[in-house]
């Protein structure tokens, strides 16, 4: 009897572990997508398709992945959806995650019929990595027609995705992040670009690449990601680039070349109450349009804190070329130049609640009335804004510099995620800043850096004015300058090359007034430096490089008959 009842346990035992192990792999499966089709048999066999995977995860509350096969994606495809939306569904206890193979090898496409990726409403947690979404539609009348690439309403990570091409006649041409249960999306190291708003009736959403409603404080991330290109232009929205109306928080991100039909070329903030900007550039957007305003950021009825970032060549047709501001804006450590607008070139603020510290804003233009800021600044110090026409300051106001050009170099590649304008030699923006608790600049590079040999301003740290901090030179690395002129005129948009002794190549390209800048030079190496443009002919120099240069200058050649050689 007591072996009987040994073996009974023991059996047991065995059939306890079989069943425990069964559980474990049904709740943590793993499929393996190895078709390019589209169709589905909820059947995982010799043709699985990336809708078998997500039907299956769906069908089960766990943690599922699915993978590609490499056999099939290590080279170009494309999964071309039939008509249908690729649907995720779940509850709390359901999450999945799509590890692509990378953006260049998978393409998922709408083929203009339908929306790429839609998560449904509630607590869903996806991660997508690794793939393309193109040509998604947010067929209007589903959805609202919001998200032509994806609709999110769970909780959804993007990772070096890129999503373009996608068209929604509602809100969010490549994404809509939105739910009345708390949807969250984080993008990061994404490219969003090229998606359009096209709504002919005139009545166009907003978010031509994302348009975000979520009204969680985590509803929105974005994070070393670029979004450039997007439109609501067709229809008349607002938000080319970015629409929302819930919290945001970006850093380290490019938001450019986005144009809208209403305002906000780059950005539209809207009844926001928690949104940080830090570590980023907002350039080259448009807001179209005779009445339209913000072409980098508009703001209505919201709380915005800027920081670290670069504001530069955006366009309004009526107000706010760079920022147009109703409501509240801290600005600290940023650089708003080379924006256009008829009114506040740069910065058209109709509040009482802009606050400016450590912070360019020079270069803009707009009317005679009102080229960099028009309206009041609250001033916390340490600002440089060039033409004060149409300003007026409150706050703390002696250690501001006006009227005098802050003497940038082109927005360029200076290092970091994204593009900076870096200071001349001589800029009077250096060391006369306050870091205001930043310990680095836009780039990631250290702040303060306090030249002992230029005077502080009065209770200031060394910081330099704006984004961008001119770092000490080392014994390993150093800068190069120079300016490029015919007679005293500099020369703008000249191609300065610079190779090594290996037949590497950097560039760098002359501002309006002629001046070029190489920074992180090696040390102890023999360069040529040699100027290139259309119009004029320059002599190539060799120089060996022990230390920084500020005057690594070039002259155009004439013969005698005031002819280029």
């Amino acid at each position: 009897m007591q072996t009987i009842t040994k073996l009974f346990r023991n059996f047991l035992t065995i059939a306890i572990l079989i069943l425990s192990v069964a559980a474990m792999n049904a709740a943590a499966a793993t499929f393996t997508v190895n078709q390019t089709g589209d169709a589905g048999d909820l059947t995982c066999d010799a043709t699985f398709t990336l809708r078998d995977a997500i039907d299956d995860s769906n069908a089960t509350a766990d943690a599922d992945t699915i993978t590609f096969d490499p056999s099939v994606f290590s080279t170009p495809q494309t999964i071309t959806l039939a008509g249908t939306a690729l649907t995720i569904t779940g509850n709390a206890t359901n999450t999945l995650t799509i590890n692509g193979p990378g953006a260049n090898l998978l393409t998922v496409s709408g083929n203009d019929v339908s929306r790429v990726f839609v998560i449904s409403l509630g607590t869903t947690t996806v991660s997508i990595s690794g793939l393309t979404v193109t040509r998604g539609n947010g067929v209007a009348g589903i959805l609202s027609g919001d998200g032509g690439g994806i609709n999110n309403g769970g909780i959804l990570t993007l990772t070096n995705l890129v999503v373009t091409n996608n068209t929604a006649t509602g809100s969010g041409g490549g994404i809509r992040n939105a739910s009345s249960s708390g949807g969250r999306l984080n993008v990061i190291n994404c490219v969003i670009s090229n998606n359009v708003i096209n709504n002919s009736t005139g009545n166009g959403g907003n978010g031509g690449g994302i348009g975000n409603a979520s009204q969680n404080s985590s509803g929105l991330t974005i994070t070393n990601s670029t979004i450039s290109g997007n439109s609501t232009v067709a229809g008349g929205g607002s938000g080319g680039g970015i629409f929302t109306n819930g919290p945001i928080n970006m850093s380290g991100s490019t938001v450019s070349g986005n144009s809208a039909g209403t305002n906000g070329g780059g950005i539209s903030f809207s009844e926001v109450f928690i949104a940080n900007i830090s570590n980023s550039t907002i350039s080259g957007n448009s807001a179209t349009g005779t009445f339209r305003n913000g072409g980098g950021i508009d703001i209505s009825n919201s709380e915005i804190a800027i920081s670290n970032s670069t504001i530069s060549g955006n366009s309004a047709g009526n107000r706010g070329g760079g920022i147009n501001i109703l409501g509240q804006c801290r600005l600290t450590s940023s650089t708003v130049v080379n924006n256009t607008a008829p009114s506040g070139g740069g910065v058209f603020n109709s509040s009482n609640r802009f606050n400016v510290g450590n912070t360019i804003i020079a270069n803009n233009s707009g009317n005679t009335t009102s080229p960099d800021v028009l309206g009041e600044v609250n001033s916390l110090g340490y600002n440089l804004i060039e033409d004060t026409t149409g300003t007026t300051f409150t706050g703390t106001t002696a250690t501001n510099i006006t009227g005098q050009d802050p003497q940038l170099f082109p927005l360029a590649n200076n290092g970091g995620p994204t593009q900076t304008h870096a200071l001349m030699p001589g800029s009077p923006a250096i060391d006369k800043g306050s870091s205001f608790g930043l310990t680095t600049d836009q780039r990631g590079a250290m702040r303060p850096i306090d030249n002992p040999s230029i005077p502080n301003a009065t209770g200031g740290d060394g910081a330099d004015i704006g984004a961008f901090e001119v770092q000490a030179p080392t014994a390993a690395s150093v800068t190069i300058s120079g300016r490029v002129s015919a007679g005293k005129r500099g020369v703008a948009r000249v191609v300065v090359y610079l190779t090594d002794q290996n037949g590497s190549n950097r560039t760098a390209l002359t501002n309006q007034f002629g001046y070029y800048r190489f920074d992180e030079v090696e040390v102890g190496q023999t360069y040529i430096f040699n100027a290139y443009s259309k119009r004029y002919q320059f002599t190539p120099q060799v120089v060996t490089i022990n230390d920084s240069l500020d005057n690594l200058n070039f002259t155009v050649l004439y013969n005698k008959l005031g002819i280029i050689q």
